[in-house]
């Protein structure tokens, strides 16, 4: 990422020009374009976007919002619809799974739908794939063996959604990644998933869970409230899509959080516990295409 002392005047020049028109309404989704492109060509990072608009603008937040809610439009999508999306080769874990969505609180005038994707080649492009065949504003991404205990999720992701600055939602993660990118081993780690990996044993990894920002959050349940694609041409197997996801909506200047949480919120019923080749596989690649973390 750029540092502002290392990007020269024409660069600063074209990116308030930019700025100030999407602050002013003056064809924003052209000049938001504008923006991502010059952010890209110039490698700068969110941080030092954000800093630079407090210093060029009058109504920082405000043009903030509308970057925001650049990525989808009323035309695009339904704000009271939530999709669960799975990716699904087990139809027994997928059944247990939907009969507990089937059975959580909906607030009044919200619809939801299921998803179920099969025969994915990968989970970002099983994601995708679901993410693009919804016009559901909320998102839930959800592994198929997992069973929704907290009966008022719905209401509780909508809630923290209100901030607008939010973009994704866990329910695990760490507050800073280390830099082999495995999230238990960052630093400032939070998780209260309840894991069955035995019939006759349930057991519950970590304590209570602060409301708090992460550099990373586990996919074993991830909810979105803007459409962000999923990196499918860059991580093309099983692990590490979540926290490649994570780093997609940081790098946009969106928050990545975990919702307080006194006692767990699903149960994991896995019979995976031990790391493949693909994972290192896919670590090596999400290491290439990601670091150092936004």
């Amino acid at each position: 990422m750029r540092a502002q002392e290392q990007l020269n005047e024409a660069v600063r020049w074209d990116l308030v020009k930019v700025l100030r028109r999407i602050e002013n309404g003056i064809e924003p989704q052209n000049n938001i374009n504008r923006l991502w492109q010059i952010c890209e060509q110039e490698s700068i990072g969110f941080e030092y976007l954000q800093s630079f608009m407090k210093q060029a603008l009058f109504h920082y937040e405000r043009t903030l919002q509308r970057i925001a809610a650049s990525l989808q439009t009323e035309d695009e999508v339904n704000p009271d619809k939530i999709a669960f999306i799975l990716c699904v080769n087990d139809e027994a874990d997928f059944s247990e799974a939907k009969l507990y969505l089937q059975h959580l609180y909906i607030p009044a005038g919200m619809t939801v739908e299921i998803i179920p994707i099969r025969r994915a080649v990968s989970m970002c492009a099983g994601y995708e794939q679901g993410r693009s065949a919804s016009n559901a504003k909320y998102k839930i991404y959800l592994h198929q063996d997992v069973q929704v205990i907290r009966k008022n999720l719905v209401d509780e992701l909508l809630s923290i959604f209100r901030d607008t600055r939010v973009g994704l939602i866990g329910l695990a993660g760490c507050e800073k990644l280390p830099e082999n990118g495995v999230w238990w081993s960052g630093e400032g780690i939070h998780n209260i998933i309840a894991h069955a990996l035995w019939p006759e044993k349930i057991h519950i990894f970590g304590g209570k869970v602060p409301n708090c920002q992460v550099q990373a959050a586990d996919g074993v349940l991830l909810a979105t409230q803007y459409d962000i694609p999923w990196p499918q041409d860059i991580l093309r197997g099983w692990h590490f899509y979540d926290i490649a996801m994570c780093q997609e909506y940081r790098k946009r200047g969106y928050q990545v959080v975990l919702p307080r949480q006194d006692e767990p919120w699903i149960i994991h019923q896995t019979r995976h516990t031990r790391a493949g080749e693909d994972y290192y596989q896919q670590q090596k690649i999400f290491l290439q295409h990601y670091y150092p973390f936004c």
